[in-house]
């Protein structure tokens, strides 16, 4: 990584359904990632965490939807700290938090740059809306808010242009979708590649696949990873674990052919759950999924 990278805590639950996630950005800082950055020469900065909303005594418990106007907060937070960092030239990594965040991330980065690819690592599509959500937690909404199809405080929110293309957004790892998301999803173009056809088919080709549709009529491109998508094996307190998932060997490479064959410009890490981890295995598996993406590029075998 060329670049200085610049490091922003979200630790935030409020989309989500299980508390913990917040813990996030703590416990990767405390698991040495730091540490292990400084060895291997990256250039950062940790830029601490944005500051939370109150959430006036409201109750943390069955309908989520109440806390639109908290995570509305958060993410403009988000989005005005990601395109400041990248008007400087630096590489936005947001720490999460639950994946409503992505909301904040990829609307600053719109904001610097309207040809985006995104490249969205997760067991669930995050494609429900305010209508279909069966849960009501909005970090199970934020790809469908970010095609435009949020309540009204979200389109409040997001400026008219700033929306991505579906047909420029690939999703791996996918395993657990709700129903109508999976018709939602590709009538749009979004392009899904599940854990089984990984298996099926093999990283490299799965990849190879995704990165000609990210720079396909794109300028830059976004990885936003939900440590859910991993077996549990590797990442235990990931999010909403679901079993069967994506090896780490296979996500390492992954990661390093995104990094080595697109114009990535941003990452966010999500959903890292202490509370349900089980010997710091997720937060391990995290930090060195970080250190690999931000490491020098190397050239690929064919």
């Amino acid at each position: 990584m060329n670049k200085r990278v610049s490091i922003l805590g979200a630790p935030t639950y409020f989309g989500a359904s299980i508390g913990g996630v917040d813990l996030g950005p703590y416990v990767v800082r405390y698991g040495g990632m730091s540490k292990q950055l400084t060895e291997i020469g990256i250039d950062f900065v940790d830029l601490g965490d944005i500051s939370l909303p109150s959430t006036n005594n409201k109750n943390y418990g069955i309908v989520k939807q109440e806390f639109s106007n908290e995570v509305i907060d958060i993410c403009k937070n988000i989005a005005s700290t990601v395109e400041n960092e990248l008007e400087k030239g630096h590489f936005p990594l947001v720490l999460g938090g639950d994946h409503s965040i992505a909301i904040g991330t990829v609307t600053g980065i719109l904001r610097k740059t309207q040809r985006l690819g995104v490249i969205w690592f997760d067991a669930h599509g995050d494609a429900n809306t305010f209508e279909t959500s069966i849960s009501g937690n909005i970090h199970g909404m934020s790809l469908a808010i970010l095609l435009g199809y949020g309540n009204e405080k979200f389109k409040d929110f997001l400026e008219k242009e700033t929306k991505i293309n579906p047909k420029n957004i690939v999703q791996i790892g996918i395993r657990d979708l709700d129903p109508g998301e999976e018709e939602f999803l590709k009538n749009l173009g979004v392009t899904i590649f599940t854990a089984d056809d990984v298996r099926k088919h093999g990283i490299k080709y799965i990849m190879e696949k995704a990165i000609k549709i990210l720079n396909n009529n794109t300028d830059a491109v976004h990885l936003t990873f939900d440590l859910d998508a991993l077996d549990p094996e590797f990442a235990p307190g990931g999010g909403l674990a679901v079993p069967h998932g994506l090896s780490l060997d296979d996500t390492k490479e992954a990661i390093d052919m995104l990094k080595n064959n697109t114009n990535l410009i941003a990452a966010e890490f999500t959903e890292i759950n202490p509370i349900l981890d089980k010997d710091n295995i997720t937060v391990n598996t995290t930090i060195e999924l970080i250190t690999g993406l931000l490491s020098k590029k190397v050239t690929m075998s064919k």
